[in-house]
């Protein structure tokens, strides 16, 4: 991997305008080092260690030049990874090791402080004179990370994707907040107590409350709704890189002062409703939650789990005010609607315990006829026996 890296770098400092094969960069370059930009990129790397640092929670061993080596090495092969698949979109569709490096690039721990990124472009800039490049950083990485969530034939897919570019919105010029979600002064009205509801969503249907999906035409991801004992939540698509992507938003979220911290928000909610292997699959029968059957429902909680190790929710709680409406909803009696979910919910339950427990394994379907037409028979005997005919 790390000759894999250092053709990359080679290439960005020689000013490629187009990637040749790597085993023959990695050749060339060795001989032909391109000394002056490497320099200045090193003078500014050298100039950051301190910072570097401080961006870590875990202490960095490596001396300073060790230190300065690997973020220039990963920093430069970052960069041309992002102009190659830029400047070719083939490239980024045929490369089987493209989806690979997506999901690894968007880990956390895999990450490098942006403003690296940020300065290694704008020193290398100049010296790439054979093409237009973007003007930012930011561009690059939209554009390489785009097709994570992309699927054209179906608006569901790419709903996560969708809120990703809300939340980038510094990058697109963008600033708009979904008009599901309550404004400043609704959530600060219902914001005393916690931010969950009182029973997961086996129990909440239990209780009374259906669950419905939003419209395949939802713009928003984010826009969950309660109306009439009905609680609307969109589709969520879950895959390999779900996890990593709302760990990365909530990242970007609790880093921004001025967030609404909508997705922060939406994943506290949605754990608040799945706590168990029973609610996954609830929220999986009403099409709310879809992945594939390669996760299982016990890895897909420990996953969901995972997403908010360490995450504080703050006082801005966008779900607020629905939070207050179900719980509030759960208490009383008094509708219809209530009543009749919460009969029909116990129905078939006592349906599905009954099959469970007489119709389940074969042998028990048979005695069961055979205990019933025994009875049959006991009974047409007591009865002639008690009115016999002459």
């Amino acid at each position: 991997m790390e000759e894999f890296k250092l053709s990359y770098m080679l290439s960005l400092l020689h000013q490629q305008s187009r990637a040749a094969e790597d085993a023959e960069v990695a050749e060339e370059y060795h001989t032909q080092p391109a000394t002056k930009c490497l320099e200045e990129c090193m003078d500014a790397i050298y100039g950051l260690d301190e910072v570097v640092r401080q961006c870590y929670t875990e202490k960095i061993n490596y001396k300073e030049d060790e230190l300065a080596e690997i973020v220039l090495l990963d920093g430069c092969f970052i960069l041309e990874l992002f102009l190659r698949c830029d400047r070719n979109l083939k490239y980024m569709k045929s490369a089987w090791t493209i989806a690979g490096l997506q999901h690894d690039l968007a880990l956390l721990e895999n990450q490098i402080p942006f403003f690296v990124l940020e300065l290694l472009y704008n020193t290398i800039k100049p010296h790439i004179t054979r093409c237009k490049l973007p003007q930012s950083v930011g561009s690059l990485a939209l554009n390489f990370f785009h097709p994570l969530e992309i699927d054209s034939d179906n608006e569901q897919h790419s709903a996560l994707q969708r809120v990703t570019s809300r939340l980038l919105g510094k990058i697109k010029g963008e600033n708009q907040t979904p008009p599901c979600l309550p404004s400043h002064h609704q959530r600060d009205q219902a914001s005393k107590g916690k931010w969950e509801f009182n029973y997961c969503a086996s129990e909440l249907l239990e209780s009374g409350i259906e669950f419905k999906v939003g419209p395949s035409t939802q713009q928003y991801l984010l826009d969950i709704k309660f109306e009439d004992g009905v609680i609307i939540i969109p589709q969520l698509r879950i895959h390999e890189t779900t996890n990593s992507l709302l760990k990365n938003q909530i990242a970007y979220e609790q880093c921004c002062l001025r967030s609404t911290h909508r997705v922060t928000s939406y994943v506290f909610l949605l754990k608040s409703l799945i706590r168990t292997s029973g609610d996954s699959k609830l929220l999986q029968a009403r099409n709310i939650i879809e992945h594939n059957n390669l996760i299982r429902d016990k890895e897909f909680l420990s996953q969901f789990e995972s997403v908010l190790d360490q995450v504080v929710m703050k006082d801005n709680f966008c779900y607020a005010a629905l939070l207050h409406q179900v719980n509030k909803y759960c208490k009383s009696w008094y509708s219809f609607s209530r009543v009749r979910v919460f009969l029909w919910v116990q129905f078939q339950r006592q349906k599905r315990i009954l099959c469970d427990t007489y119709f389940s394994p074969p042998w028990k379907v048979i005695s069961l006829v055979g205990g019933v037409f025994l009875l049959l028979l006991t009974s047409l005997q007591t009865y002639y026996t008690i009115y016999p005919r002459h």
